[in-house]
């Protein structure tokens, strides 16, 4: 949609409230005045997002990015609602940038906060530019609502809870298809979406299931394990503990009867 002239400077110039007929101008600059009187510089509105509660400055993530992974260029950005916010990731891929969103995000949770790790990423063929030449934010495309590239081949679930949970995530995350050994977060996925997971869950079973258990059971075929020993039998909280235990070290979806 366009955006007239008239617009644009109705949104940067506002009218002054302690002067009648003046205008004060929104610079987009953020800065602190102390007791004194003194304004300190804090950075730029437009480059900062709140993330669930945290405040994230945008080019801190893109400089991690650019030196880590070597894309041609990036930009990140807040997406979504407020208090729903996330960031995304878009890039022009270099040579040697993986192009999988798995390997993107593992790297960058080596060096930085969780919730600074980009939950997308959209590889483009470069980045939209205004008649300036800045990067045209109001162009960037959403992020797709199909798979993205992950560093594991895509496998339909197989059972009906397998196949419950998988629709399950898709509505949460607004993705499909779900593999049924894809990562809850490569798909995008974060603790306050795992606690709609375990809501829901909870709610279809009669059964508790805790936030961690979610975020602990990295894939479908994992949580479907876990929920069928809750669902069979009365199975303990030991059990439990012992299921999750097996895959924290390493051992993919024990063989159990439930």
């Amino acid at each position: 949609m366009d955006v007239s002239p008239d617009d644009l400077t109705a949104e940067k110039f506002l009218p002054a409230p302690d002067a009648p007929g003046e205008r004060i101008f929104l610079s987009g600059d953020m800065g602190h005045m102390d007791e004194k009187g003194c304004i300190t510089h804090i950075g730029r509105k437009d480059f900062q997002v709140k993330i669930r509660g945290y405040r994230v400055e945008t080019p801190e993530v893109e400089s991690a990015i650019l030196e880590h992974f070597k894309p041609v260029e990036t930009i990140v950005v807040g997406r979504g609602a407020p208090g729903e916010k996330e960031l995304v990731a878009y890039m022009v891929p270099g040579e040697n940038t993986p192009r999988d969103v798995s390997s993107i995000r593992m790297g960058l949770a080596e060096r930085l906060p969780e919730y600074m790790v980009p939950t997308r990423c959209v590889f483009l063929e470069k980045l939209p530019r205004t008649v300036t030449v800045k990067v045209n934010r109001r162009e960037l495309p959403e992020p797709p609502s199909t798979r993205p590239t992950l560093d594991v081949e895509f496998a339909p679930p197989q059972t009906p809870l397998e196949k419950e949970i998988a629709g399950l995530w898709s509505e949460v995350l607004g993705m499909s298809p779900v593999g049924v050994n894809d990562s809850f977060l490569d798909l995008g996925g974060h603790s306050l979406k795992a606690a709609q997971v375990a809501a829901r869950i909870s709610e279809r079973h009669d059964l508790q299931l805790a936030l961690p258990t979610v975020l602990q059971c990295a894939t479908v075929a994992e949580l479907a394990l876990v929920v069928a020993a809750r669902m069979a039998g009365g199975a303990d909280a030991a059990a439990v503990d012992s299921i999750l235990s097996d895959l924290e070290n390493g051992g993919g979806s024990p063989a159990r009867d439930v």
